[in-house]
């Protein structure tokens, strides 16, 4: 297996000049960089997402709101309204958290896919 490819690295270093070798690795160089990047930023933005996450169940507890409580339809219907926010005092939020409440609990709601139960 090494011979196999030491024998393919000497064809090619053969057939490109030292030159255009020193760029190819300078170009692979500059997309690993990026590649490295982008990983990085993925993991960032993961946990900040994470951390929301975690800061708006937080905020669903502070409220005494249960996600299963209610269907999504019935979640939809407590937004879209600000007499129903004010019921739920969730008009004193702002809106940012607003709507990344709205989307907490519309996504762990009784009849989604991955319904927050008490106890569970």
């Amino acid at each position: 297996m090494l011979n196999c490819l030491s024998s393919c690295i000497k064809k090619f270093t053969s057939f490109v000049s030292p030159f255009h070798f020193a760029i190819i690795n300078y170009y692979l160089c500059g997309v690993i960089f990026i590649l490295k990047t982008l990983v990085f930023i993925f993991l960032l933005l993961s946990s900040v997402h994470a951390d929301s996450s975690d800061n708006i169940a937080d905020v669903c507890s502070q409220l005494k709101l249960i996600p299963a409580s209610k269907a999504i339809v019935q979640w939809e219907r407590v937004f879209s309204s600000d007499a129903r926010k004010k019921r739920y005092h969730i008009d004193q939020l702002s809106p940012e958290v607003q709507l990344l409440l709205k989307a907490y609990l519309i996504d762990h709601a009784a009849d989604s896919s991955q319904p927050m139960v008490p106890g569970l």
